[in-house]
């Protein structure tokens, strides 16, 4: 990616399942819907602090990739953004995030652990549906088992299921 660039276009480098590795210049400020949405083979994105908007459905159906760090100036995980990323392990959210948009971490089976920062204020309807199941050949959990949010959301509407650990402070 050229060091000019300021926004990364909507469905840029949609469905390019070859793509392993990108490096976002700093000069990226916005990362437009679905811009990385099915690269099959990501493994690797490296966003700079620079981006202070990552829109719906980013990374969605990048089922490689393992970790993601938000950048410190985005104040929202928008709708889909991780959907069926079924290899992320790690997602790291600054305190500037104030809401996570519905189905943002749909079918994340990886995910086992994720920590809410005090900051955010709203998690949209079924952000976490089908981050855990339950392995049918010795009935063990896969997927979420833990999450750390604060006391002020509200646990029902956002889509944990029952056997996965809620912190709350």
């Amino acid at each position: 990616i050229p060091s000019s660039i300021t926004e990364i276009n909507d469905s840029t480098f949609y469905n390019c399942s070859h793509l392993k590795k990108i490096i976002i210049p700093p000069s990226v400020e916005s990362i437009k819907d679905k811009a990385f949405a099915f690269c099959s083979d990501l493994v690797d994105c490296q966003i700079p602090e620079s981006v202070n908007s990552i829109e719906s459905d980013v990374f969605a159906g990048c089922s490689k990739i393992e970790k993601v760090e938000i950048p410190p100036n985005v104040t929202k995980i928008e709708n889909g953004t991780f959907a069926d990323c079924k290899s992320l392990k790690v997602v790291v959210i600054p305190p500037s995030v104030k809401s996570i948009g519905k189905f943002a971490f749909k079918n994340c089976l990886s995910l086992e652990k994720i920590e809410i920062p005090s900051s955010v204020e709203f998690i949209g309807h079924n952000a976490f549906q089908g981050c855990c199941a339950r392995d049918e050949r010795n009935n063990a959990m896969l997927g979420l088992k833990e999450i750390t949010l604060p006391k002020s959301l509200d646990v029902e509407d956002i889509g944990i299921p029952h056997d996965v650990k809620v912190n709350q402070f």
